[in-house]
């Protein structure tokens, strides 16, 4: 009668074990230092056919179309970084009348110093963080009049710098290989352990009245 209740026990007990020490053994696979970036490429915010006349006042230029392009960085590793420096090496076909940059931060308070400086006196900027806190985060948007095409670089060797991709990392992939066989570990010797218990239970020896 009892027998049919082990597996069911066995995969709550399963179950629990992932919910509450699950995420501790996937930020055992993470690196110490790395950070994640992605570069989305320019996209059109307003054009002629949006407002119904042939230029856009905006940001104190008259400008024909706007663009706007990101770029995102997220510490996904297990540390903070002190003295992050990267550049964006932004081109575009022909001058731009309009191109401002800004960022947001995540947390927008005490996220840490972030300081920009031209680059080579092109359209490329160099970008400084004093301390990157893992789990933080840094968004860049790139107001244009053109199409920009903007490049990621950065040289701190002991970081580990990874493009962001809708498909799973390899860190992802081994994660779940090990929750996966884990889970049937654990599941296989407890219900071999009920089923020993249950032997016991029923060869004990009848009590001495």
């Amino acid at each position: 009668m009892i027998d049919k209740w082990i597996a069911p026990i066995v995969i709550g007990i399963v179950v629990a074990f992932v919910s509450l020490f699950g995420s501790d053994v996937k930020e055992f696979f993470l690196p110490n230092f790395e950070i994640t970036y992605q570069v989305t490429e320019s996209k059109k915010l307003l054009g002629p056919q949006d407002v119904g006349r042939k230029q856009i006042p905006i940001l104190g230029k008259k400008v024909a179309d706007v663009y706007v392009s990101q770029v995102e960085l997220k510490n996904t590793g297990k540390k903070a970084i002190n003295d992050i420096e990267f550049l964006l090496d932004v081109n575009a076909v022909s001058k731009p009348e309009l191109y401002r940059v800004f960022y947001v931060t995540q947390p927008k308070e005490m996220f840490g110093s972030v300081s920009f400086s031209d680059y080579k006196a092109k359209l490329s900027k160099k970008v400084k963080l004093k301390e990157f806190v893992e789990g933080n985060s840094i968004t860049i948007s790139l107001i244009s009049s053109e199409v920009l095409n903007i490049n990621f670089e950065a040289n701190k060797t002991e970081v580990n710098f990874t493009e962001f991709k809708d498909e799973a990392s390899l860190n992802d992939h081994t994660y779940v290989a090990f929750i996966s066989a884990l889970s049937v570990i654990v599941g296989r010797f407890l219900i071999d352990f009920l089923r020993f218990l249950i032997r016991l239970y029923r060869n004990r020896p009848p009590r001495v009245s």
